[in-house]
């Protein structure tokens, strides 16, 4: 056997950078964890002081300083042997309400790699995992990273972007929200529009009891109820707005007297009416603008666009010189994600129990 060594050299360089981002993700979700990237974000720091700030173990943050810098997710100065973050680092990681927090996208992903187990398992017996089987931190890293891109298009641009839909929700509307998680993008509308009604399901019953406390904890229990409904079953009639939390929107003109009712799904995800198409797995936030669409001629779902697989290539190790830390950085953090990978989102057709 032939091996061309330019070939496996550009292998395992892929192999390399992506066995980083594996590796380092622990330690991006450890500083999410215990603000230590908000507290770095403050000043810069050396280890006994940012562990000072954080009430954490110096040694450990030592350690966890080290494997940052090399990986380049934060700065370190050998003149005054202090770390510290650019405005671009402290803005995707530091900030859970900006317009990017990616360390949302590692929480997710080391939660759904704790089902392999039972992945594995399907592919040799054909059965499936729920969404309602995976482990907490993937509902919870699913919201924490795509919120923040709610938070910058929802309103400024997604919504005036429809015809008419913003003139109607200031007027006063009844909007869905289907598959709406944890309920975010419901309650950022529901706080925008405060004439409107808002009706947020998930077939998921642990994240709808977390969107009820939120909508409680924002003020805006009074115009938004949550319910425990599949995107086939949710309940109501006469909507002026049916949305998921992608990147296209369904909008209907109110029906006519004679079929106020909403048609009976033929499909899961479907509609012989104009419903929105189910949410579709994305690598990063989502930033398009949502597009207005005249009701569908057959019962298939309209797909979010997919972004195209990106692959960084591996970063030489940067260890910062002059550090008093005994031990070399981590293992992997030589290699820096630009794009950090989001394996498991949540699927297109989720299955139901």
């Amino acid at each position: 056997m032939a091996i061309n060594t330019g070939k496996l050299q550009e292998f395992l360089a892929r192999f390399v950078a992506d066995l980083g981002a594996t590796v380092a993700a622990g330690n991006v979700v450890i500083g999410h964890r215990l603000g230590l990237y908000q507290a770095l974000a403050a000043g810069p720091a050396g280890a006994g002081e940012l562990a000072a700030r954080t009430q954490t173990s110096p040694r450990y943050i030592a350690e966890w300083l080290c494997g940052q810098a090399a990986g380049g997710y934060v700065e370190y100065d050998p003149a005054t042997g202090t770390y510290s973050m650019t405005e671009e680092q402290a803005y995707a990681l530091a900030n859970p309400d900006g317009g990017v927090y990616a360390p949302g996208a590692f929480v997710l992903a080391l939660g759904a790699l704790k089902a392999e187990p039972r992945i594995t398992e399907a592919f040799r017996t054909g059965g499936g995992i729920g969404w309602h089987e995976h482990d907490e931190d993937v509902f919870l890293g699913c919201e924490q990273f795509f919120r923040p891109g709610y938070t910058a298009n929802l309103v400024p641009s997604w919504t005036p972007a429809l015809d008419g839909v913003h003139d109607k929700l200031r007027a006063g509307a009844r909007v869905a929200d289907i598959g709406c998680g944890l309920g975010a993008s419901t309650i950022l509308l529901a706080r925008e529009y405060p004439n409107s009604a808002f009706t947020g399901s998930d077939y998921h019953d642990q994240s709808i009891e977390i969107a009820r406390k939120r909508a409680g904890d924002a003020g805006v229990a009074d115009r938004v109820t949550f319910e425990v409904a599949t995107a086939a079953a949710f309940s109501g009639t006469g909507y002026d707005l049916a949305a998921t939390a992608c990147t296209t929107w369904v909008t209907r003109s109110p029906p006519p007297a004679t079929s106020a009712r909403r048609s009976p799904p033929t499909a899961r995800g479907s509609s012989s009416s104009p419903t929105p198409a189910t949410r579709s797995p994305a690598t990063s936030p989502p930033s398009a603008a949502p597009t207005t669409t005249s009701p569908p001629s057959s019962a298939s779902p309209t797909p979010c666009p997919k972004p195209a697989a990106t692959r960084s290539e591996p970063k030489p190790a940067r260890p910062p010189s002059g550090s008093s830390s005994p031990m070399p950085a981590s293992p992997g953090s030589a290699a820096q994600p630009k794009h950090p990978s989001t394996s498991s989102t949540r699927p297109a057709h989720r299955p139901e129990p």
